[in-house]
Order: structure tokens, then C-alpha cells, then sequence
């Protein structure tokens, strides 16, 4: 999702979201994610009733068109600032979706989806379950201090054959319309140069998930413009490959 015009919407969760579907100012975010919809309706082959997580909810776009996949089976559960659910789950439950979950977060600078991924991950191992999530689709701050600690709790989070998609491969705070260093120097201040030009979740598969022997790397189509990936997709496997669990490569 672009950041520019998910920022502003994430700047206020006064109004309603689905207004935002048809505003020009938006229009980037107005579409369902393609790829999360592709692998949705083919995990619901398989899985007819499956957990499903959203991480980043935008302005909606993704999330109804999950909800509307899911035709009330199922579970959708949204991580978020809690002014922007409340909004969006007040509007899925007027257009008849009920089976939204709400995980929301404040807005200070370190409170946000991880920590409360972290208390989900926490409830499982004591619980004694083996995941959470069918399919988690994981748009959010696009930077390594939130979705770093988030992709590794959510691979234990992932049932057998679940699937995690990242979106925003190829971000950078020095791309970003709205956080580059001239138009936000707070960036320039809590960022070397170095961080500010790599892609942080490009990083994350790198080091994290691409040398996961619980995770098998996902085909997805190239992007049009023939760049580098937009998005990274993975399945936990029924059983880890042998060996260290974050070492080696994965084939």
C-alpha cells in the first residue's frame, strides 16, 4: 500500500472509511490488494472457514474484499489504531459482515500491531495450540522497528499450511511521498541514511523469513512495471525442513 496515501489515512479515524473508497485523494488505496485476494480464494479451497488477519487496514479496500470472500465463515481479524476500527467494524457490521475481530493499538510512537501480536503469540504457547491463522496479509509500517518483531511472531502465529503475505517489498523512506526526509524531517532524525534508502521488509525476508526452514517461498505474478517484487508470499509447511530453524537456506 502506498505510504503517502496511507498515512493520510491513518492520520484520523473521524468519518467514515467507505466515503475514502471513492475520493480521488485515496484513489491508490481504493483497490483490494491483488495478491491478497488471489491467495485467499485459493486457500478457501482447502480451508472453507479460515482465520484470516489483516495487519494495516488503509481506508477498507482489502478488508471488505476479504470479508465479502469469506461470506460470514470464518474469522477476520483486524490490527489497527483503535480510533480507524472502530469506524471500519461499525461500517462492516452495517453492510452485514460480523465476523471481524478487532486487535487495536494507541498511537504512541512504540505501541502498535507487534506488541499485540506478541500477547497473541504469548496466549498460544499457553495454551499449547500450533498457530493462529490460516492467512495473514501484513501492510503495515513498512518499517524495520514495527514489522520486524511482527514477521516473527507471526510465523509461529501461521497454522500448518498457512500463508503470510507482506506487501511494500521495495519501500523506502526516502521513496515515500509523505515520510522522505524533506517533507518529514523527523525522519532524518530517527533514521541513518542508511535505513532511510533500504527497503525495510525487502531486509526482513532477507534475514528472517527467505532462511526459514518452517516457511516455503511463494510464486506471486511480477509487477507490471517489471521492478523488483511488490510483495513477498510464504506458507508454513506441515513440517519444518531439518535443521535450525532460522539457519541455512531454504530450498
Amino acid at each position: 500500500m502506498p505510504e503517502g496515501a496511507k498515512s493520510e489515512a491513518a492520520k484520523s479515524g473521524e468519518g467514515g472509511t467507505a466515503s475514502r473508497l471513492t475520493d480521488p485523494r485515496y484513489k491508490a488505496i481504493s483497490r483490494p490488494s491483488r495478491d491478497a485476494v488471489a491467495l485467499l480464494r485459493k486457500l478457501l479451497r482447502r480451508r472453507p472457514a479460515p482465520i484470516v488477519a489483516e495487519i494495516g487496514v488503509g481506508i477498507g479496500a482489502t478488508t471488505r474484499e476479504l470479508a465479502r470472500l469469506l461470506n460470514h465463515a470464518g474469522e477476520l481479524h483486524l490490527f489497527d489504531y483503535a480510533d480507524v476500527l472502530a469506524t471500519l467494524l461499525t461500517e462492516l457490521e452495517q453492510a452485514g459482515w460480523r465476523n471481524a475481530v478487532a486487535h487495536p493499538n494507541g498511537r504512541k510512537i512504540f505501541e502498535s500491531y507487534s506488541w499485540s501480536l506478541a500477547q497473541l503469540l504469548r496466549g498460544m504457547r499457553q495454551s499449547g495450540q500450533d498457530g493462529v491463522f490460516d492467512f495473514v496479509y501484513l501492510d503495515g509500517a513498512h518499517s524495520w522497528g514495527h514489522d520486524a518483531p511482527a514477521a516473527l511472531a507471526l510465523v509461529p502465529l501461521l497454522r500448518p499450511g498457512g500463508v503470510l503475505l507482506l506487501d511494500d517489498h521495495r519501500w523506502t523512506f526516502a521513496q515515500s511521498p509523505s515520510l522522505n526526509p524533506e517533507r518529514h524531517p523527523p525522519t532524518a532524525a530517527q533514521y541513518s541514511q542508511e535505513q532511510i534508502v533500504t527497503p525495510h521488509v525487502a531486509l526482513i525476508c532477507e534475514v528472517f523469513l527467505d532462511h526459514d526452514r518452517r516457511l516455503k517461498p511463494l510464486p506471486l505474478p511480477p509487477p507490471a512495471d517489471g521492478g523488483p517484487p511488490l510483495r513477498r508470499a510464504y506458507r508454513r509447511r506441515e513440517r519444518a525442513l531439518p535443521g535450525p530453524i532460522g539457519g541455512g537456506t531454504t530450498p
